[in-house]
């Protein structure tokens, strides 16, 4: 970080972080009413930026007083902390139901599941929270699981039927439900 305070604490210049993706798909349409996708994902991110942990005692009081922050009785700054490795997987599939008056009922239906993994702490990480730095390498940061459900009703007014777009009532509700989990699990 390039502020004082961060500095004084022993905080590095942030560098960009890098990234590579890595993703698979397939998608089927079996019949005309049905169709799926199944996506793979794999994502490292090398010196992600992420929070320092929260920075107590005197030591960082006087620091902080030093530098007109009297008062202030902790501090934590962004760094490029660690490495991580992020598995995901999405599976989606769709069905829709030609109705009476050019009307179609869509369904959808999709999951996600992706898991966070911690595969590497900087140096400095670790020299500034040196108790806790062992236990962060290797360790589940996040896993989140979700599922969503849409149904939607498409009606195309008669007036135009060689132009379905222009006519196009569409009404419809989408669920959505996430289920993050911050993990304490090993590396696999």
């Amino acid at each position: 970080m390039n502020g004082a305070a961060a500095r004084a604490l022993g905080a590095p210049a942030l560098q960009p972080q890098r990234s590579r993706n890595l993703s698979l798909g397939m998608a089927s349409t079996p019949t005309q009413n049905f169709s799926a996708t199944l996506d793979a994902c794999r994502i490292t991110i090398e010196d992600r930026v992420a929070f320092s942990e929260n920075l107590l005692g005197a030591q960082v009081q006087t620091a902080l007083a030093g530098l007109g922050f009297a008062g202030q009785t902790s501090a934590r700054f962004f760094t490029n902390a660690i490495d991580t490795r992020t598995n995901g997987m999405d599976l989606v599939a769709n069905y829709g139901v030609t109705l009476a008056d050019q009307a179609t009922l869509r369904m959808t239906w999709g999951t996600n599941w992706g898991r966070t993994f911690v595969t590497r702490a900087s140096a400095t990480a670790c020299s500034i929270g040196a108790a806790r730095c062992g236990l962060i390498t290797g360790r589940l940061l996040l896993q989140a699981t979700g599922a969503f459900f849409g149904v939607s009703y498409e009606r195309f007014s008669a007036d135009s039927p060689e132009n379905r777009d222009d006519g196009l009532q569409r009404v419809g509700i989408q669920v959505v439900v996430v289920r993050p989990r911050h993990g304490s699990g090993h590396l696999r």
